[in-house]
């Protein structure tokens, strides 16, 4: 009685979980999109013809599969001659990962030393490829074919998430994240367009970072143009979930929990989400995952050759987001301390302690990936230090605007509940509700007894929880999944072994239930995944504009977009500049600009559209939040109080008053015009300053 009391008591729980989990992923705050019944989803129909949107897929997924090419080859070509002891999948994450990497110095050193034409990036991804094709021909003709379930219900699993994977490559052409179209993704497209090196707003400290990883996104919009590039977020998450695969074969899970643990990542909406996005947080993620994996390999055979890269891979994941800074040396101190701790006994003191000494190999390519950040940092800010500079004058004010900072402790306490369930514009979604469902197992002692962790499982536990109590109790971003996204990697490994053994404790009819549970959280997933892509379906047409539709955040762009005159310049002061006709886009306003503009609008209004004018804009768009916390644009000139000689016309305006956009017309003004937009002798947009 006692047992079928506890077994009710968790499905009861587990069916709650499921169906606010439901509730609060009707909306993702990161496509912009909110379930409002079928009626106002078949009304977007309209705007997709099939065929057309099949045929955009196919090329940009075939821009995506040359680019992969590229990558592993030139990865294989590296590593070349190097013995790892490793599977033929984990040698092939970390060849594509290596090529990445390398293509990410060769791209960005180019551009940030003068430009980065189409031509270049050509022949750089060419010879990439030649480099590795004898290595990526013996490669292909080596890998096995993998293995597949037996049992119906295992096969109906894999199939949902073979169906998830595939879905989230739609979300290649829905609206970009607000991020994405702000910053990350603009950077790389202004970048691919113009192949100059140009930054777009000021005060953006920690964006030589994002280049590190978004510089492979303008390669790719140059060569096999936007949908290809953003595809290059789901490649990456593949990767991520291949490597969990095998750190589950190294930590000892069987074939059935590696399929629970898939089936926790792809019931992450937190993770699912970001699949087709313009942010970099997966591509950062990548190197990472796979760096854990050559750490346990290392573990057993510590080699200086491994230890080199897992050094390479770590060292990316650092300079490739600045958080990593702070959580990446903290989690490999924990675990090589321990490894160093259990060497030392199994050896003895001397001969331990020398070969502990290995782990200092690390250092080289970390070392290396370092100063190339900080000379690029001096490239684009003046600086060689200047986000380190930046990052002493935030607080949580900068990331805690959608909630009260008050309740930030509670946040804290209530964790695993709040990342489950609190879905919010910081969060970007959530992680399984399967993961909480299945806590309450660990309070029944015949369970604890049957489950069974493998040495190596524990090895990365303590310090992914030790990490995670740090970063919880030192920083206040607490519902950024997608930051510590490598922590949930390993508490994932750990929930599917648990998952594993509470199944294994039922009966078939109790195990059939939960496995069903399974089956309907993934088939919503799912379905939510292909509602929400096609829902904000925002095509890229044959002339390069970005579509968007359905929010006011990018369709008050719209009159401008229809009827401003070719090479016109918008003064930008909103989020969405992405969804600029092209032209627009690439004459529109960059980062050195704004800052007199700053200390005008500050001081005295009519400087400040005197200035506003010599530079030659004759548009201007507003976002009253992007224009205060982005731009640090507090205070905006009265639009009824300008100067005799200018005239500010709305063209459109969203019902809120939120965005609005302004044409300016003048009359006799005093000055000359000192910025004009001009297309050159290649076809390309340039700002010329007289």
């Amino acid at each position: 009685m006692k047992k079928n009391s506890f077994l009710f008591l968790f499905l009861a729980w587990l069916t709650l979980a499921l169906f606010l989990f439901v509730f609060i992923s009707r909306f993702t705050y990161l496509q912009g999109f909110i379930w409002a019944g079928w009626q106002d989803f078949l009304k977007t129909m309209p705007q997709i013809t099939p065929l057309t949107y099949l045929a955009d897929l196919f090329k940009a997924l075939v821009g995506l599969s040359l680019f992969t090419l590229a990558s592993l080859g030139f990865g294989l070509g590296i590593l070349r001659g190097l013995k790892f002891q490793a599977s033929k999948v984990g040698m092939g994450i970390t060849a594509f990962l290596v090529g990445e990497i390398a293509f990410s110095i060769l791209l960005l050193t180019l551009l940030s030393l003068g430009e980065l034409r189409p031509l270049w990036t050509n022949l750089i991804l060419l010879a990439g490829l030649a480099w590795g094709a004898k290595p990526l021909w013996r490669y292909f003709r080596q890998v096995s074919r993998p293995t597949w379930p037996n049992q119906a219900v295992e096969k109906s699993i894999l199939g949902l998430i073979l169906a998830i994977i595939t879905f989230s490559l739609f979300y290649s052409s829905a609206r970009l994240g607000y991020d994405a179209a702000a910053e990350y993704f603009s950077h790389a497209k202004i970048m691919a367009q113009t192949g100059q090196p140009i930054l777009l707003y000021p005060s953006s400290n920690f964006v030589v970072s994002a280049l590190h990883p978004s510089i492979l996104f303008t390669a790719l919009i140059q060569l096999f143009g936007d949908q290809s590039a953003r595809m290059l977020s789901w490649a990456n998450g593949l990767i991520i979930l291949l490597a969990g695969l095998e750190i589950g074969k190294q930590v000892g899970l069987s074939a059935r929990a590696r399929l629970y643990f898939l089936t926790l990542m792809l019931t992450s909406t937190a993770f699912v989400d970001l699949l087709g996005d313009g942010k970099v947080e997966l591509l950062s993620t990548a190197p990472l995952v796979a760096a854990l994996y050559w750490m346990l390999i290392n573990r057993k055979t510590a080699t200086r050759g491994t230890f080199l890269l897992i050094g390479l891979l770590l060292g990316f994941a650092i300079i490739a987001r600045p958080y990593n800074i702070f959580l990446i040396p903290f989690f490999t101190i924990l675990f090589y301390s321990t490894w160093a701790v259990e060497t030392i006994r199994a050896q003895g003191w001397q001969p331990g302690a020398r070969a502990s000494l290995s782990v200092f190999w690390l250092a080289p390519p970390l070392l290396a990936l370092g100063l190339f950040h900080l000379w690029q940092n001096w490239l684009w800010l003046g600086s060689p230090i200047a986000p380190l500079t930046y990052a002493q004058a935030l607080d949580s004010s900068d990331w805690q605007w959608q909630f009260d900072p008050a309740i930030l402790n509670i946040l804290r306490l209530l964790y695993p509940l709040t990342v489950t369930f609190f879905n919010t514009p910081q969060s970007l979604g959530n992680i399984t509700p399967l993961f909480v469902g299945f806590l309450p197992f660990l309070l029944s002692a015949r369970l604890r007894a049957r489950l069974e962790l493998s040495s190596e499982l524990r090895q990365i536990l303590m310090p992914a929880l030790v990490t995670l109590a740090l970063w919880l109790t030192v920083f206040f971003t607490v519902v950024e999944i997608r930051y510590i996204f490598f922590l949930w990697i390993i508490f994932f490994l750990i929930g599917a072994r648990l998952m594993e053994t509470a199944l294994d404790g039922l009966k078939k009819y109790d195990q059939a239930l939960l496995r069903f549970s399974f089956i309907f959280l993934l088939a919503f997933v799912g379905l939510r995944t292909l509602i929400i892509s096609l829902a904000t379906y925002s095509p890229v047409d044959s002339n390069g504009q970005a579509h968007c539709f359905g929010t006011n955040f990018c369709t008050f762009l719209d009159p401008i977009n229809q009827t401003s005159a070719l090479g016109e310049r918008v003064f930008v002061l909103n989020a969405y500049r992405y969804y600029l006709r092209p032209d627009l886009f690439a004459c529109s306003s960059q980062a050195h600009e704004y800052t007199l503009l700053k200390l005008l609008v500050a001081q005295n209004s009519s400087s400040f559209w005197l200035e506003l004018y010599r530079q030659g804009y004759s548009y201007i768009t507003y976002e009253k939040n992007f224009a205060e916390f982005r731009i640090h644009l507090n205070i905006f000139p009265d639009p009824s109080q300008t100067p005799a000689w200018l005239t500010l016309e709305t063209v459109s305006m969203s019902s809120d008053g939120a965005q609005i956009a302004y044409h300016l017309q003048v009359n006799n003004p005093p000055i000359e015009i000192k910025s004009t937009c001009i297309q050159n002798k290649a076809g390309l947009w340039e700002v010329i300053t007289k």
